[in-house]
């Protein structure tokens, strides 16, 4: 067991995990409330966008596997 506040190999940054996910999760909830209205083309990129940010999220900040 680490000592209080000093972080373990395989724990990843679960703040910055959290708060990258949570982005992630509010622009497509935006998208599936809003995307009816919206062209085809900006919410295929704002969902890209969405994606890339979960993929960067798990490789900065995620767990260590």
């Amino acid at each position: 067991m680490a000592a209080p506040g000093k972080q373990v190999r395989g724990e990843g940054r679960p703040g910055v995990f959290m708060a990258l996910l949570g982005v992630a999760a509010l622009m497509l909830l935006g998208l599936l409330i809003v995307g009816p209205a919206l062209p085809m083309m900006p919410a295929v990129g704002l969902a890209m966008v969405a994606v890339a940010l979960v993929a960067s999220a798990w490789i900065v900040a995620g767990p260590r596997l």
